[in-house]
């Protein structure tokens, strides 16, 4: 108990200064006292978004591991379908597209493989030269190479 009550006190922090660097000018207009009712509603508001974002990635985490585990038997379909849920719930997980376009390349789906991979590439920080992007603009090549015989 006193564990999780030490992670809330920990994430509590991490939220506000995540705010407070967020929002500097919010930060700084914050009255120095607040009344004790208003400052507990905010302490409540605060904690139950922690755990709400705990939960999420617990979630997160738990279908990572689902998505893994579909790889590696190659049920790509499942695979897919957990990395769809990852992607519902964060869509700025870039690795997330990179490992859906690859399912659907192996599922024979090169345009939907094609526009993951596009946004793989539009949010990666990786650079030209590292294998996933390789691989990435190796199917978006394919896909448009296809398009433009389909096209001629």
């Amino acid at each position: 108990m006193r564990a999780s009550r030490l992670i809330t006190v920990a994430l509590i922090s991490l939220l506000t200064l995540a705010m407070s660097i967020a929002s500097p000018t919010l930060a700084a207009s914050k009255p120095t006292t607040q009344p004790k009712e208003s400052s507990k509603n905010n302490k409540a508001a605060i904690q139950r978004n922690a755990r709400r974002q705990m939960a999420k990635m617990r979630r997160i985490m738990s279908l990572n591991r689902e998505a893994i585990e579909h790889f590696n038997a190659g049920r790509f379909d499942r695979c897919k379908k957990s990395l769809e849920e990852i992607l519902k719930l964060d869509p700025n997980r870039e690795q997330e597209y990179f490992n859906r376009g690859m399912c659907r390349y192996w599922l024979g789906d090169l345009a939907s493989s094609h526009a993951d991979m596009r946004e793989f590439l539009r949010r990666t920080p990786l650079q030209f030269g590292a294998e996933q992007v390789e691989r990435a603009l190796d199917i978006v090549s394919e896909y448009e190479s296809q398009a433009g015989r389909r096209r001629g």
